[in-house]
């Protein structure tokens, strides 16, 4: 049975993930801006590499609020430019059109994410088990070896009052999981 703790958890992930919703268009603008800036200015490797790091973002984010085919074309993006950059190498036309169809394809994925949230699983409630981990445990650890990552969902958590503890790296992680081992970890 809901506890009034519960309910005010319950209350804080799903206002989290309506502000996720929220911003998922300016994130789909930002991602096809630097594309479109890429394709019109010049071939700036900087540029691929602001992408690839938002394509991970959009990832990570996209997948921990229910949009599960959106964080998997976001992947699909991510990866490409992750070999192109290695590559160290200038696009070719076919690489090009590649990365334009997958932008696109982001773009159709958001909007489906944000007008038909029974889909794509947004619709989410949480069980009694899952809030009761966090019944008088808001500590949150964010991991990820991406920095841009975890500041965005830490920044994300620390509007709707949890207390987060970010690492960039798995040494520190498990360095802190054996002082004080968190209820939520993302």
């Amino acid at each position: 049975m809901p506890t009034e703790n519960n309910t005010d958890i319950s209350d804080k992930l799903a206002e989290l993930q309506q502000r996720y919703y929220a911003q998922l268009p300016e994130r789909i603008n930002e991602i096809e801006s630097l594309w479109q800036n890429y394709n019109i200015k010049s071939p700036d490797e900087s540029l691929l590499n602001d992408l690839h790091r938002h394509a991970h973002t959009l990832m990570g984010l996209a997948g921990t609020f229910g949009a599960g085919q959106l964080s998997s074309v976001a992947k699909e993006l991510g990866h490409f430019l992750k070999l192109i950059l290695e590559q160290h190498k200038t696009l070719s036309e076919e690489e090009s059109d590649v990365i334009s169809r997958i932008v696109c394809h982001i773009k159709e994925q958001a909007e489906i994410s944000i007008h038909s949230p029974h889909k794509n699983g947004r619709q989410h409630q949480w069980s009694d088990y899952e809030i009761q981990k966090y019944n008088g445990h808001n500590l949150i650890y964010v991991v990820d070896d991406d920095e841009l990552v975890v500041q965005r969902i830490a920044s994300e958590l620390d509007m709707a009052n949890f207390e987060v503890e970010t690492f960039s790296g798995n040494d520190k992680f498990f360095e802190a999981c054996e002082k004080n081992y968190p209820p939520s970890l993302l």
